[in-house]
């Protein structure tokens, strides 16, 4: 039987999948992405929030900056092309949950970016609203927000019309010929010189990728109507309230190590709004859909692409968890560099398995 000829098959068109076919497609890559399509996934779900400060103690997200520049190029580029907004700017408003948070943020403002227009917020200030804020909070002037939706659907539609697209699923224990030339999967009918692996949190139940050490979470998101008036503010406070389209708000997220499923719980929709109403005084909420996916993460909270130390045409792109719209962009190209030109990974990203 003879197969069809590609350059990299991708298993999974999540935002790894996504960002990376179309850094393969720029270096002219025949590509073929297969996905299983289902209607939720911790991508098709994501807020898609770029927050560069996080935690309980501000830091600066990892590489920043870097992972910044190339992400807001990228996402426009593709606006450009599609017709389709993509990527909008938000205020951040993150509210101080006691006085240690607030010493915190304190210490470590005169650390931060200049660029970011960081600030403190006293009591009462304009930018909070409604919020119950007595001790006030910490202000971001612009946090890029992507559509993640938005992304996959014209990431999909792209790679349907080059015929670089296969609705399937590959097996956990997917029968592969090796050779020096490439890998076959005769099942399918296909072979490529790679393929690469970007299932997310699925990609932990891979017989080759079992060595690798993944902390998957489980988190719950609610859409809401509410009557909170500011549609171009995220705020966050132990949870996040982000816009979102057709006039409602994304409110997440739980996490949830232990019961790795994409169920929603009453358990969560409670937790979820008794926060909100924690953080924002007066305010009705209307709940429109609850959903539940699980993220992909490593024990590390570092990302991981490469490929297997045992199978060196079989790789992985992956452990991005909830910050893959900011991510992914930077670490598909650096990928797909140190597949095309040899460039070597940088060492946070490499393969950390067992083996």
């Amino acid at each position: 039987m003879s197969l069809e000829n590609y350059d990299v098959i991708l298993v999974g068109q999540g935002l790894a999948g996504s960002c990376l076919a179309w850094r393969l497609l720029e270096r002219n890559q025949r590509i073929l992405v297969i996905d299983r399509d289902e209607a939720v996934t911790s991508s098709k779900i994501a807020a898609g929030l770029m927050t560069p400060i996080v935690g309980q103690r501000f830091t600066l997200i990892w590489r920043f900056s870097e992972f910044h520049d190339a992400a807001l190029p990228f996402y426009r580029g593709l606006e450009d092309r599609c017709g389709s907004q993509l990527l909008r700017s938000r205020h951040y408003v993150r509210v101080f949950r006691n006085e240690q948070e607030r010493d915190r943020c304190e210490t470590r403002l005169p650390e931060m970016p200049a660029a970011l227009g960081a600030r403190l917020l006293p009591a009462g200030a304009d930018e909070l609203g409604s919020c119950h804020a007595p001790l006030g909070g910490f202000y971001l002037p612009e946090v890029m927000q992507l559509d993640a939706a938005a992304f996959l659907q014209v990431t999909r539609d792209h790679l349907e019309k080059q015929s670089s697209f296969r609705t399937g699923e590959l097996r956990r224990d997917e029968p592969m010929q090796n050779d020096d030339d490439g890998v076959s999967l005769p099942r399918l009918g296909v072979r490529a010189s790679r393929v690469i692996y970007c299932g997310g949190a699925d990609d932990r139940f891979v017989p080759r990728f079992t060595a690798l050490k993944f902390l998957p979470a489980k988190g719950e998101i609610l859409s809401v109507r509410t009557s909170v008036s500011r549609a171009d503010t995220i705020l966050s406070s132990g949870i996040w309230l982000a816009p979102s389209s057709l006039n409602t708000y994304r409110l997440g997220a739980t996490y949830d190590s232990q019961n790795l499923n994409q169920h929603p719980t009453e358990g969560g929709r409670k937790w979820l709004l008794g926060r909100l109403g924690e953080l924002v005084s007066d305010t009705v909420v209307d709940v429109v859909e609850h959903q539940a996916a699980v993220r992909p993460a490593l024990d590390d909270q570092k990302p991981i692409l490469g490929m297997c130390p045992q199978e060196l045409r079989v790789g992985i792109f992956n452990g991005l968890g909830s910050k893959g719209s900011l991510q992914a962009p930077w670490l598909a190209e650096h990928f797909v560099s140190h597949l095309l030109d040899g460039t070597p990974l940088m060492p946070e990203v490499v393969w950390r398995g067992n083996n």
